[in-house]
């Protein structure tokens, strides 16, 4: 099964970055990337280590109040798992960043892997937010595009009140959901209620308005430091700011990602920026310019910032990756 879908993952990236070399001019592509500027980098480097720290000082607050961990300590975790993502298949940072930081702080592999599961419920909650935002700022969005919207934002609606219940009403939550699941298909029944007692356990950890105000704040700060480092990037290619096509690129980004594809997302990564960057009337090979130099920004920071801690620490990625976890 796991060979089946590293297959599939593979090849669906492999499908993306063919179908769109077909509909690219590289001599363009390639003025484009001769004609990039510099200067940015510095700025755009900066502003994601933000993010990452930003990332790093949230997660206390989805880990239980008994967890003893430091600042460096979750940043090197996630740092790490990012490096995992990047280079190894089927998103294996999700496993490793929570494994590190147990062999790094002795919080159980466990504890670390459900306030992640919480982590990206309110990150999808957020990103689908700012959807229903940018779509505004779209110019001539077509009417299959604004059904969708509005299917995204009962979608963010619903998932901030399953949280919310998570939190302040669990038992009731999970009685509703083993109600319901009753409908689901068998295999299907497993799978949902294994997710809602991880969302049910990580949620405790926010269930005080003290840690729920901070991780709703720094879950907006995770993302307007994605907008903005996005946005500094499009001088790289002489493009004047533009906080809505920051966004969409973020939003589009974020949504494609969660698709099976090769390590670092590769293919799905370059053709979410191709489409938010059509639905401002900007041109493909530019789009494609873009997408190559931030991408590769990002491979090449990540890989350097989380390459260094693993060294430092002393562990292997390849251990990491044969934990009984994986």
């Amino acid at each position: 099964m796991k060979t089946k879908k590293i297959l599939i993952s593979f090849g669906l990236s492999l499908v993306l970055i063919v179908a769109l070399a077909f509909q690219v001019n590289w001599s363009l592509v390639m003025v484009e990337l001769q004609a990039a500027q510099l200067a940015p980098f510095f700025m755009v480097t900066v502003v994601w280590l933000l993010h990452f720290l930003t990332r790093a000082i949230r997660w206390q607050f989805l880990l239980p109040a008994d967890s003893q961990t430091t600042l460096w300590q979750r940043f090197s975790s996630l740092m790490v798992g990012n490096l995992a993502t990047f280079l190894l298949p089927l998103r294996a940072g999700e496993f490793i960043r929570p494994l590190f930081l147990s062999k790094y702080s002795g919080v159980p592999f466990a504890t670390g892997f459900v306030s992640i599961v919480i982590e990206r419920f309110l990150d999808l909650v957020c990103v689908l937010s700012l959807f229903f935002f940018v779509s505004h700022a779209v110019p001539n969005l077509p009417a299959w595009a604004n059904d969708g919207v509005r299917g995204f934002s009962v979608l963010a609606a619903a998932l901030f009140v399953f949280i919310m219940m998570a939190a302040c009403l669990p038992v009731l939550l999970e009685r509703i959901v083993v109600r319901i699941v009753r409908f689901f298909p068998k295999a299907l029944q497993g799978f949902v209620l294994s997710t809602t007692k991880q969302v049910l356990e990580g949620a405790q950890a926010i269930r005080s308005v003290k840690n729920f105000v901070a991780v709703i704040l720094l879950t907006v700060l995770v993302w307007v430091s994605n907008i903005v480092a996005f946005d500094y990037f499009l001088a790289v290619i002489s493009i004047p700011s533009d906080l809505n096509l920051s966004t969409a690129l973020t939003v589009l980004i974020a949504l494609a990602v969660a698709a099976p594809s090769a390590p670092g997302f590769i293919g799905v990564f370059q053709v979410a920026t191709v489409a938010s960057f059509a639905l401002f009337g900007v041109s493909v090979e530019k789009a494609t310019a873009y997408s190559l130099l931030n991408h590769l920004h990002q491979y090449v920071m990540i890989v350097s910032v989380g390459g260094v801690i693993l060294l430092r620490s002393g562990m292997k990625l390849s251990e990491l990756s044969k934990s009984p976890h994986q």
